[in-house]
């Protein structure tokens, strides 16, 4: 009877949509940064998300208790865009019916799409580069419900960012 609340929360989890891309250098001691500086942020014409983009990354580095120095050996670079794609997630309501006599049959169905055949998602990159050559990069996402409000967008712009950071790693640290 235990087993069905470990098997639902195993199945929820792996249905949990967001993972974060990550790839690093593991010869870089990431343990030792302290300070870094920040490029100017990459978007495609959401300067609005940018905004709110920029302003959580400084947040999360504070919290990572980084300062952030206008000329670091340490850069980070956060780059926006939105993409559309397929939605996986889509199913159908199908009525049907059919006749038969003897031993031949008619059948036929209609079905009725319940969701958008496509989603757009909010994609963030960041990438971390020392004495200019690329040392992590971390690519996450969210996707976007144009109802959301902008409290709402934050919040997931933020939850967003935050996992990305949790992704650093902890290699060689001394």
């Amino acid at each position: 009877m235990k087993l069905i609340p470990l098997c639902l929360a195993l199945v929820l989890a792996g249905c949990s949509g967001n993972r974060t891309d990550v790839d690093y250098d593991p010869e870089f001691n990431f343990a030792a940064v302290q300070q870094v500086s920040l490029l100017p942020s990459q978007h495609n014409n959401d300067p609005l998300n940018a905004r709110r983009a920029d302003d959580a990354l400084k947040r999360i580095l504070t919290q990572q208790g980084w300062t952030v120095e206008p000329d670091s050996a340490i850069k980070l670079q956060l780059t926006l865009w939105q993409q559309t794609e397929a939605n996986d997630s889509n199913f159908s309501i199908g009525i049907g019916g059919g006749r038969s006599s003897g031993s031949s049959s008619i059948g036929g169905s209609v079905s009725v799409p319940v969701s958008d055949p496509v989603a757009d998602y909010q994609q963030f990159r960041i990438d971390m580069f020392h004495d200019q050559k690329q040392v992590w990069r971390s690519i996450d996402r969210y996707k976007i419900n144009s109802r959301d409000s902008a409290e709402k967008r934050q919040q997931k712009t933020d939850e967003t960012l935050q996992r990305m950071f949790a992704s650093l790693p902890q290699v060689n640290a001394q």
